[in-house]
């Protein structure tokens, strides 16, 4: 990963800078520059603290890559926050994304502790968001984090196999996803194509870890690709595509974030 990351940092256009496209430009400018609303992510990282000194001890089913970090089930809670959730930086993105596209409907598969979730709810809580966690336990912690936030938070619990057809179909349409679960190549780009019929012309589609394995490397290298891919964005940790097909190019343009 360290010398992806090198490439990454002597190849990545700083600010915007160089970016020819007009729509990944404006939107390289809406993510560096939004410094509104931050006091919004105050009580977030106050629930983040919290949960960081947390003795509760949950049994983790892990149905995908698991953690480098973390290789007992039997886990605590601060741990499982500190390995697994949504860092503040890149909470604070997935925020200003949703505050920009004002999706309707939201798909999160990956819940964990809820912390990006909640970072997710932010950006527009008029938003309907259905997240996905395929650990009974882990999904406790995260419902009763959510309890505080917003009532418009419904989690799905089970293995996301079992149960992202099931979710697809309720839902009907699309407008943004964000895949932060399993961590592996087949089920990442398997995930991708089952939620692609559900899609429209300006769903954005946000995928986490592209970078933490040769397989999430391998998985976006495939995605970014696709024939459905018009435009991707690539930040290292996380890729962001976007299906609009008045874009001609597929083309990947790398920010440094």
């Amino acid at each position: 990963m360290i010398l992806r990351y090198l490439k990454y940092f002597f190849t990545a256009k700083r600010r915007g800078y160089g970016v020819h496209s007009p729509f990944a430009y404006n939107l390289a400018i809406k993510i560096f520059k939004d410094k509104k609303n931050i006091e919004k992510y105050i009580e977030i990282e106050k629930l983040r603290e919290k949960l960081l000194k947390s003795k509760q001890e949950i049994e983790v089913s892990d149905f995908g890559a698991g953690s480098k970090k973390m290789l007992d089930n039997k886990r605590k809670v601060r741990e499982v926050v500190k390995y697994s959730a949504t860092p503040k930086k890149y909470g604070r993105l997935l925020s200003i994304l949703v505050d920009k596209f004002q999706p309707k409907t939201i798909l999160e598969i990956g819940t964990s502790a809820g912390i990006g979730t909640l970072y997710l709810a932010s950006g527009n809580k008029n938003t309907k968001i259905f997240t996905m966690e395929g650990c009974p336990e882990t999904a406790k912690v995260a419902r009763n984090n959510f309890a505080n936030f917003h009532n418009n938070i419904e989690i799905i619990v089970g293995e996301f196999d079992k149960t992202l057809t099931k979710t697809l179909n309720k839902i009907e349409k699309l407008d943004f996803v964000f895949i932060d679960g399993n961590h592996r190549k087949e089920p990442t780009i398997k995930y991708f194509e089952t939620i692609l019929p559900f899609c429209h012309n300006n769903t954005v589609l946000i995928f986490d870890d592209i970078s933490w394995t040769s397989q999430m490397h391998e998985a976006w290298a495939e995605i970014k690709q696709h024939e459905k891919t018009k435009l991707s964005i690539n930040i290292f940790k996380m890729g962001i595509v976007f299906l609009k097909e008045e874009f001609y190019n597929n083309e990947e343009i790398i920010l440094f974030y």
